[in-house]
């Protein structure tokens, strides 16, 4: 199983790869960018992994981690937000919890402004969510 222990809840098959340490991981990176609709744009990126790409959708900023990718904006409405964590909480974590939380509770009704997604199907999800779709 490896160590995540924050998404343990998703299946291992559907979880993206640990690009930590991995050299040549920007095309892994921009390709799951891609599938999910983000615009692709090459830029360092000093942490976790070194892929040279940050994806863009909206205002939202998305880098790429671990084994997730990090997604911040201006905010998705806590009605929007309870609909997508309903149908993906577990694989698009409302700012990053590994306790994947409720994100009216959790947020107190404010918009969601940080998450952690852990899937290509999650990532697409949001996306959705941030287009209004």
């Amino acid at each position: 199983m490896g160590l995540f222990p924050s998404n343990l809840s998703v299946e291992e098959e559907h979880r993206f790869p640990n690009l930590a340490g991995i050299v040549g991981s920007k095309a892994q990176a921009t390709k799951e960018l891609t599938e999910a609709g983000i615009y692709v744009h090459d830029a360092v990126t000093p942490g976790e992994v070194n892929c040279e790409v940050i994806g863009a959708c909206g205002s939202w900023i998305f880098r790429r981690a671990w084994y997730y990718w990090e997604a911040i904006g201006p905010g998705i409405p806590s009605d929007e937000a309870k609909i997508l964590h309903d149908k993906h909480g577990k694989e698009v974590r409302v700012e990053g919890h590994c306790g994947c939380p409720d994100p009216v509770e959790y947020c107190k009704g404010k918009p969601v402004t940080y998450y952690h997604i852990d899937t290509q199907r999650g990532l697409k999800a949001l996306v959705e969510t941030i287009n209004g779709s």
